[in-house]
């Protein structure tokens, strides 16, 4: 059953991303910070789109933390990814902790999956939509590389969000899904 819902939170997800969202009267853009070291992506233009640069932070984490909120129902998600396979599902109704089969291998192996996708040359920040508003859902995907801590974030439906960031959530939905 709770694989069930994750899948079709995962497919619902996926399918509002294709659709367009609130058309904006100008085109937004951003630039990183001043303080950004070189050699940082930087923030694409965007249209329709806002990106709001975050502040890459340390970390020693190796956590993968994927938020999701929002929707007709009000779902407010947190799905905790750790190095040794287990997987930290807080929910409404309470913390359920699951375990990806072959444990710290699978972790490595999303990993990988993660990086393939192209997610670093990406630049951490909100990808926001001129119009947020309604029963969509927010995802914040946080990873950890190289000891610092990296935000990515949107809104179901926002065009012009980078392809790697809905790859990787995708990724992470399905990994979840498998946990037992």
């Amino acid at each position: 059953m709770f694989r069930t819902i994750i899948l079709s939170i995962a497919a619902a997800w996926l399918l509002a991303a294709c659709g367009g969202g609130a058309p904006s009267a100008t085109p937004a853009s951003a630039t990183a910070p001043a303080s950004a070291p070189t050699g940082t992506p930087r923030p694409p233009s965007v249209p329709n789109v806002t990106v709001v640069p975050i502040v890459v932070t340390p970390s020693a984490s190796t956590d993968i933390v994927l938020r999701r909120s929002g929707g007709i129902a009000g779902v407010s998600d947190t799905l905790t990814l750790k190095a040794d396979g287990t997987v930290i599902v807080e929910q409404r109704t309470g913390p359920k902790t699951l375990h990806a089969v072959d444990g710290a291998v699978a972790y490595t192996a999303l990993l990988g999956k993660l990086e393939a996708t192209g997610i670093y040359n990406v630049a951490p920040g909100r990808y926001w939509p001129a119009d947020p508003c309604c029963d969509r859902f927010a995802m914040e995907l946080t990873l950890h590389r190289n000891g610092q801590t990296l935000v990515f974030a949107t809104v179901q439906g926002t065009p012009g969000v980078p392809q790697p960031m809905l790859d990787c959530f995708q990724l992470i939905l399905q990994y979840v899904a498998s946990a037992v």
